[in-house]
C-alpha cells in the first residue's frame, strides 16, 4: 500500500506591523481589514489572514444596540478590544477612538490612547474628526490612522491614510 504524500506545511504566519502593510503597499498586494468586536471572531480574522482588526465604535451599535456611534462609551469600545486582543496573535489591532474620548483637550487624546494601548492592546489608534487632536495622539508617539475634518456618519466621503511617528504627516494638513 502506497504511503500518503506529506501535506505542505504552510510558512508560519507572522506579526502584521505597519512596515508589513507598508512593505505590501508597495508590492501592490492586497490589504484586508476586518471589523472585530469578539473574541470568536478575533480568532477566525487571525486564522484566515486579515491584515488589519479594527475595533470600531460601530461594535457598540451591533453588540450594544447603540442607535448610533455618538453614545458608544469609550469603556465599551475597551470591552471590545480587550476581547479582541485576547484572541488576536497577528493582526494588527486598530483601535476607533469614539465620540468624545479625544475631543475635549490634548491631554485627554493623549490619556486615552495611552489606555487603549495598554490596556487593550491597541497597535493604531483610529480617530474622526478634530485633526489637532490626532496630531497630539500622534505626537505622543502612537500610531493613527485618522480621518481629519470628519465627524461621526460623515466620515466615509473623506479618505483617510496612515500614519506613524516616522511617516507621513499628510493627515496633519
Amino acid at each position: 500500500m502506497a504511503e500518503p504524500k506529506p501535506v505542505a506545511q504552510q510558512p508560519a504566519r507572522k506579526k502584521v506591523t505597519i512596515p508589513t502593510l507598508m512593505e505590501k503597499m508597495k508590492k501592490g498586494e492586497p490589504i484586508v481589514q476586518l471589523a472585530v468586536y469578539d473574541y470568536e471572531t478575533a480568532i477566525v480574522a487571525d486564522r484566515v489572514g486579515i491584515d488589519i482588526l479594527c475595533v470600531s465604535d460601530t461594535g457598540g451599535m451591533v453588540l450594544f444596540g447603540h442607535e448610533d456611534t455618538t453614545s458608544v462609551s469609550f469603556e465599551e469600545v475597551m470591552f471590545m478590544a480587550q476581547a479582541v486582543k485576547r484572541g488576536s496573535k497577528y493582526g494588527l489591532r486598530m483601535v476607533d477612538m469614539p465620540y468624545m474620548s479625544f475631543h475635549l483637550s490634548p491631554m485627554q487624546a493623549v490619556e486615552n490612547a495611552a489606555k487603549y494601548v495598554s490596556q487593550g492592546g491597541a497597535e493604531v489608534m483610529k480617530c474622526e474628526g478634530n485633526r489637532h487632536h490626532a496630531k497630539n495622539i500622534e505626537g505622543a508617539g502612537f500610531s493613527r490612522k485618522a480621518r481629519p475634518r470628519s465627524a461621526p456618519r460623515s466620515w466615509s466621503t473623506t479618505p483617510g491614510r496612515w500614519s506613524t511617528p516616522a511617516a507621513s504627516r499628510s493627515c496633519a494638513r
